[in-house]
């Protein structure tokens, strides 16, 4: 008998793995979200100042320098995640056609999507986009 992936009840399969995963991305876009904030107004403060703590100009700019850094590091990551989170959405979609169409559990439609992937020397995420829009793979 063909394991369908929905657990042996019949119920909707588990998405347990990738919606797991898609909550990691967003609570860590969140927190650099967080942390692009408050980065922001530290250097707003930095900028209004012009001066380090002790009055010093030269060190104001070093601090300026480095939570300038910092903030683009920051905005880099984000736009990272976003791009993941995105991915992963849409390689869970096509999971799920390959599931349907060839009966496969979703360990095994996304094994099958993998192989097909470094067969093809194809992104894995434009693999899938080919999947949901043709229904093939």
């Amino acid at each position: 008998m063909l394991d369908d992936g929905t657990g042996g009840d019949g119920a909707t399969p588990s998405r347990a793995p990738f919606d797991g995963a898609a909550a990691d991305a967003r609570a860590r876009s969140r927190e650099l979200r967080l942390q692009l904030s408050a980065t922001r107004a530290r250097l707003s403060r930095l900028r209004r100042a012009g001066l380090d703590q002790r009055g010093r100009p030269d060190t104001a700019v070093d601090v300026f320098k480095q939570v300038q850094e910092q903030l683009l590091a920051a905005r880099e990551q984000i736009v990272h995640l976003e791009t993941a989170l995105t991915s992963n959405r849409r390689i869970g979609i096509a999971i799920g056609i390959v599931m349907a169409r060839n009966q496969l559990t979703d360990e095994a439609a996304f094994e099958l999507l993998r192989e097909q992937s470094q067969l093809r020397n194809q992104k894995l995420r434009e693999l899938a986009e080919e999947v949901i829009y043709t229904g093939m793979l």
